[in-house]
């Protein structure tokens, strides 16, 4: 028995280096290609580990190798003065800026993470010579609590966005053990990072109420809320965070059971916090949360309905009051919207945008079609600037023709939108991006909140234009007709968007803490998947496939998510499935402080191709499974051979022999 352990064991080495081999002639220029198959063909060795070596030696040179091949081209092509492309660089140049080459670092400068990474997984300089973002703090495993029995020591990794934080007594608001120090620490990662983006209260208002301590505009249910959120980001930091993460989720949804039918700004706010971390903690969705949370601002007249609240028939509220009032309402119809689109579904709530002024909104700049006065309000907190009130623009805009594309579960959209419709949106789109205000528009110097934004915008025009851009309209009219192309905006887009995931895994470090612009990774690894003769389409799905592997010590649905996308690159022929396995096994390690893998749920959609033909089928967990049944699948197939080679009479078969078949 023990000789037949070893045996196996040899087979299955043999078996991944031959792959390995293999991986490398399929993936190399023809020309080294060439070169490789003419040294095995020299060599005498048998020994698959040894052949193995001798090609890793060739890949490891620096005259020109995979890695090379494999490498994000870091050049921006010229679009051709007659294409579509050009002119919106021309007439739109805020939407659609004129790509620089990108002189940064990459994770694809490093090894690429397919079959070939075996041979760099010992010591080599080039996995530590890139920056990557912050690391998690080290700890002993036998301090990491698998639940949050003990109090966090130590003091945040970050600076404080706001001072009066230092200031928080936590055990003033939550019974979950965690120090004062923690507690502001992942309150300011979210003030800096996400509060940009989805704005659901006044910061200064509940920055002031938390330290004073104050419930006008903070409650226990909101802070333990919001560090069920805030806590998920930490974990960058410290992956014990993800413990205390589910810690603040229980005493959050304890508190919500009792305060649910008790209508205020700060439960709304609430409810929103607990959705967002149940869509991304891989807890279904946080449907309740969402559902009850708006119907709750549209009794409070937030949002949803007809006769929603405008600051006339509030005037004789503080004006601290409609302050709050207007970011919650702004807030939680920016997110509801944005879960539309990510879950391909109608939420009729979004039909009716708040009324009140958009908080920061300046006259000069962006124009609101259903505000026409500011709130007075103090200069906004340096570490938002204006990404929220643009976002609340760009939101109120999309919910237009999300309510028609979505509508009976987003099926036969074609049929259902004409392709003018779908026109008259993008040009809603382009004029709302004409007009940002310099501060948001991208350069040197953009917040990474404000590359979200734009990630946003790009995601919405592909939204729009995805039902129309099928393989049957993917030819360009001929250049005299006045024609509208739908591929051309859409893959104009998709370059953008490329640029930007480049941008963003570079140059902005909550690309590992900040989960929000994640959709520019699902976007891109969808186009590539389908684009398999574009030189740069393997290249961009593995840098994706990077950049979730960064996010996923902070985010558990990461897990399906990567499982989908590694299934559909399968399917259609872009990987492997030992490439498949390979790649997960790196982002599992990446996450071992995760429990209960196996309970997640999510049903937002990751194949967004075929969402158009079948939404259940297109969702996460369905991708999810597909993958588990294909890598069961290998795994049957391996123990198959095995059992045939194992009992055939052949004592005398070599190593590569027996992997051949012979």
């Amino acid at each position: 028995m023990a000789a037949l352990e070893r045996q196996n064991k040899v087979l299955e080495s043999n078996k991944d280096e031959l792959l390995e081999i293999l991986d490398l002639l399929k993936s190399d220029s023809d020309e080294r290609s060439m070169a490789l198959l003419l040294k095995l063909k020299a060599s005498t060795e048998t020994d698959i580990s040894a052949l193995w070596d001798l090609l890793k030696r060739d890949v490891t040179t620096e005259d020109g190798s995979i890695l090379d091949h494999l490498c994000v081209t870091s050049t921006s092509d010229v679009p051709s003065q007659s294409s579509s492309e050009f002119n919106l660089i021309l007439r739109h140049p805020v939407a659609y800026p004129a790509l620089a080459p990108v002189d940064l670092p990459s994770k694809l400068l490093r090894p690429s993470p397919i079959r070939l990474a075996k041979a760099y997984r010992g010591e080599n300089e080039l996995f530590g010579s890139i920056p990557q973002g912050p690391q998690p703090v080290p700890i002993p495993s036998s301090q990491t609590p698998a639940d949050p029995s003990t109090v966090i020591p130590g003091k945040s990794p970050l600076s404080y966005c706001d001072d009066r934080l230092a200031s928080l007594k936590i055990i003033q608001w939550t019974s979950v053990p965690v120090t004062d120090e923690f507690a502001a620490g992942a309150i300011s990662l979210f003030l800096k990072t996400d509060h940009p983006i989805l704005g659901l209260f006044d910061a200064e208002l509940f920055i002031n109420d938390l330290v004073e301590p104050c419930l006008r505009f903070c409650s226990p249910l909101l802070v333990n809320s919001l560090l069920y959120w805030a806590c998920q980001a930490y974990a960058a930091f410290d992956p014990r965070a993800i413990a205390y993460s589910d810690a603040f989720f229980i005493e959050a949804d304890n508190l919500w059971s009792l305060e649910w039918r008790s209508d205020s700004l700060n439960a709304v706010a609430a409810s929103q916090f607990l959705s967002l971390g149940s869509v991304y903690y891989g807890k279904d969705g946080g449907v309740p949360y969402l559902n009850q949370g708006i119907q709750m601002a549209q009794r409070m007249k937030l949002f949803g309905v007809p006769d929603t609240a405008t600051s006339q028939t509030v005037h004789a509220q503080p004006q601290e009051w409609t302050r709050a009032m207007s970011h919650t309402a702004w807030g939680a119809y920016n997110w509801t919207t944005m879960r539309c689109i990510q879950f391909q579904e109608q939420d009729q709530s979004i039909r009716y945008p708040p009324r009140l002024a958009i908080p920061g909104l300046r006259s000069s700049g962006l124009e609101s079609d259903s505000t026409t006065e500011q709130i007075p309000s103090q200069p906004a907190p340096y570490f938002t600037g204006p990404t929220f009130p643009a976002l609340c623009e760009l939101w109120s805009i999309a919910s237009q023709w999300i309510l028609e594309y979505y509508k009976d579960g987003g099926s036969e959209i074609v049929s259902r939108i004409s392709q003018e419709y779908a026109e008259s949106m993008y040009q809603k789109l382009l004029s709302w991006s004409d007009k940002l205000p310099n501060e948001i528009a991208r350069g040197d110097e953009s917040t990474d909140h404000s590359a979200t934004m734009h990630i946003w915008l790009h995601i919405l025009i592909l939204s729009i234009f995805r039902p129309f851009a099928t393989s049957a309209q993917r030819v360009a009219p001929k250049i005299n007709t006045t024609q509208f192309w739908p591929m051309g905006p859409f893959m104009a887009s998709v370059k953008q968007l490329k640029h930007l995931v480049r941008i963003f895994d570079c140059r902005y470090p909550s690309s590992s803490r900040s989960i929000l612009w994640h959709v520019a990774l699902l976007q891109v690894a969808n186009v590539m998947v389908n684009m398999v003769g574009d030189p740069d389409s393997l290249a961009y799905f593995l840098l994706c496939i990077s950049c979730y592997r960064d996010l996923y010590p902070s985010y558990r649905v990461v897990y399906s998510i990567v499982k989908g996308l590694l299934s559909m690159a399968r399917q259609r022929g872009v990987i492997s499935g030992s490439t498949a396995a390979s790649l997960f096994e790196q982002m599992q390690n990446t996450g071992k402080h995760h429990m209960a893998l196996d309970s997640i749920r999510a049903a937002f959609v990751v194949d967004l191709d075929l969402a158009l033909t079948n939404t259940s089928s297109s969702q996460v967990d369905a991708l999810a499974d597909d993958f588990d049944t294909m890598a069961m699948f290998d795994a049957l197939t391996v123990s198959t051979d095995y059992i045939a080679i194992s009992s055939a009479d052949t004592p005398s078969h070599s190593p590569l022999d027996l992997a051949d078949g012979s």
